[in-house]
């Protein structure tokens, strides 16, 4: 079953360019549910693509990292559905994080090839920001990653 695939839970709709498109990860259906990539479905023109990915999150356990481990001025967060958004040549996963009355917070950002490395911040900047502070205060040994 190593070779099987599967979609994740959740799709999202997405706009660029005037075009719409559906989005979801695509993981492994054995032990092993790090996401393997993502599908893009344009439902203009009916065209599907395969993005691979190296990683090992996946879209729930980093849901349940923003909403678990982050808070925003003390507050608890909820984590919308993730995408994977290239940055600088890196693959992170973007959500968008609201309070408790639904008020929206801010942004949480995670490595998609370091389930550990992640940030949270009230704009885009600010999430961006603290992810770069947060990975130079990393160490990166032969691709490993040590706090």
């Amino acid at each position: 079953r190593t070779k099987v695939k599967m979609m994740t839970p959740g799709m999202t709709a997405l706009y660029n360019n005037g075009e719409r498109y559906i989005y979801t990860g695509i993981q492994s259906a054995g032990a092993d549910d790090g996401t393997s990539g993502i599908m893009m479905f344009n439902s203009t023109t009916g065209e599907a693509t395969l993005y691979k990915l190296e990683g090992g999150a996946n879209e729930e356990s980093t849901r349940a990292k923003f909403e678990k481990n982050y808070k925003i001025d003390a507050a608890e967060v909820s984590a919308s559905e993730v995408i994977i958004y290239p940055v600088r040549g890196e693959n992170l996963y973007f959500a968008t994080l609201k309070g408790a009355s639904g008020d929206f917070l801010g942004y949480g950002i995670s490595s998609v090839k370091y389930r550990e490395l992640a940030a949270v911040g009230k704009s885009v900047d600010e999430a961006l920001l603290n992810y770069y502070v947060a990975k130079r205060n990393t160490h990166f040994i032969f691709g490993v990653l040590f706090n």
